[in-house]
């Protein structure tokens, strides 16, 4: 998520907005929704 260490982000395949600015729900419709419909 966007509030992750620097590290962690550089790394990362994909950086979520923080739970501040929805980042769950970011992560919801981006990889879970997509398998289920």
């Amino acid at each position: 998520m966007g509030n992750a260490v620097p590290e962690l982000k550089e790394i990362a395949d994909f950086v979520a907005p923080p739970v501040e600015r929805d980042g769950v729900a970011v992560i919801i419709e981006k990889f879970i929704l997509p398998q289920i419909v």
